[in-house]
């Protein structure tokens, strides 16, 4: 055991530890700092490496299932926000007017964009519907296959989110 070191002030007869330990920061609190320390390290990984998806949502309705490709659902997409091909493959979220949601991906799009009555008249679309699927003078016709199928009438009306983008998390800090 190490001798303390002590000094003797002159006349006074007071006494200091030198080399006293002096309790600064409670374990407690040393353990919390760990802790927020680990936090902001996964965070910060997390904001390098992870993704966050940007969504755009449409109006579509459900097409007359194909035996070649199964139960579609077709929306609209306006040419002067998107072009057509970028959004194939991507995925997209299904849900219909009973709450039911289902996943899928863009299958196929319009080689060109059209007027909303050339659609109409392609796809057979009822009036009552237009109003509801299109927004924009020309528009992209998007069709989504479903990853799983259930018993559905055609012609119902869906709200149709398609993951257009992701960002890095970090991005947003950078701004």
């Amino acid at each position: 055991m190490k001798e303390k070191e002590k000094k003797q002030e002159q006349g006074t007869g007071v006494t200091e530890e030198l080399n006293a330990w002096i309790p600064v920061i409670r374990p407690g609190l040393l353990l919390l700092g760990a802790a927020l320390l680990l936090v902001a390290a996964a965070v910060l990984v997390w904001g390098f490496t992870g993704s966050l998806p940007v969504t755009e949502t449409f109006g579509g309705f459900v097409t007359i299932p194909d035996a070649d490709r199964g139960t579609e659902v077709l929306c609209f997409v306006d040419a002067s926000r998107f072009y057509g091909a970028a959004l194939e493959g991507h995925e997209a979220r299904v849900t219909l007017g009973d709450g039911s949601v289902f996943q899928g991906n863009v299958s196929f799009y319009s080689d060109t964009p059209q007027t909303a009555q050339a659609h109409q008249a392609e796809y057979d679309i009822p009036d009552w519907m237009m109003s509801r699927l299109m927004a924009g003078d020309y528009l992209y016709a998007v069709g989504i296959e479903l990853e799983e199928s259930a018993a559905w009438s055609a012609s119902q009306l869906a709200s149709v989110s398609i993951v257009v983008r992701e960002v890095k998390p970090i991005s947003f800090l950078m701004r």
